[in-house]
């Protein structure tokens, strides 16, 4: 199977099993529209969670970043409800993004997106 097909089923069965799971589901005001920022390196990995938030919550706004230099100054004027980090991106840690995240604003949930040896890993 080609590298970006195998890479989408897997994001889509995880995506699937992360959702699913009961109580996983965030519960969120229905005051304004949900808005996600998704800070992943691989750009075509946003197509998948674009598509997966979309039939799952057609409400819901995706903002995404391939690099975590120019998503923060974007997250600190504007917060989103959600934040789905790569725990790798191509200008830094993902970690070091989170520690900032939780100094300067605390209270924004937070989701460490890995890939534990890499997109063609066997799925569990």
């Amino acid at each position: 199977m080609g590298g970006l097909k195998r890479e989408r089923e897997i994001m889509n069965q995880r995506w699937e099993r992360m959702w699913s799971a009961p109580g996983a589901k965030p519960k969120f005001g229905a005051a304004r529209p949900v808005r996600v920022a998704l800070l992943d390196g691989e750009a075509a990995l946003h197509t998948v969670f674009r598509d997966q938030l979309a039939a799952s919550e057609p409400d819901w706004q995706l903002d995404t970043y391939t690099h975590g230099t120019p998503a923060w100054p974007a997250l600190r004027a504007n917060p989103p409800q959600l934040v789905l980090l790569a725990q790798t991106l191509p200008d830094g840690c993902g970690m070091e993004y989170l520690r900032r995240c939780k100094r300067r604003l605390p209270a924004l949930p937070v989701v460490i997106l890995t890939t534990p040896g890499g997109a063609n890993a066997p799925l569990d």
